[in-house]
């Protein structure tokens, strides 16, 4: 993060920022997170297609539950998946580890 005002210029950076670090097999510098954590009640005002692509795009990495996971736990998706649990997170990453044996040479079948 350069400054914290260009988050909040475009709250959908908050998320975009756990979809980046899962692409690119990143970690969330602290200080980092915890401006994030400060702006998430932001994303509330981002359009909802918008929410839906970047969560979509996260969901489609090979590390994408785990930082779901972190972003639910950071606060980020309280108003857009307010029924979100740790179970069903862990639910998640179950499917995840039951798809890894149809994954061959990065691709998934199905």
């Amino acid at each position: 993060m350069i400054a914290a005002e260009n988050l909040k210029e475009d709250p959908l950076r908050l998320l975009r920022a756990y979809r980046q670090a899962a692409q690119l097999d990143f970690a969330l510098e602290p200080h980092t997170q915890a401006t994030i954590q400060q702006l998430a009640g932001l994303l509330a005002w981002i359009a909802a297609e918008r929410v839906q692509a970047e969560l979509n795009y996260l969901l489609s990495t090979a590390k994408g539950t785990p930082f779901m996971t972190l972003a639910w736990q950071d606060g980020l998706l309280d108003h857009w998946l307010p029924h979100l649990t740790s179970l069903k997170l862990d639910q998640l990453a179950w499917i995840d580890r039951a798809r890894s044996p149809w994954k061959t040479a990065g691709q998934t079948v199905g």
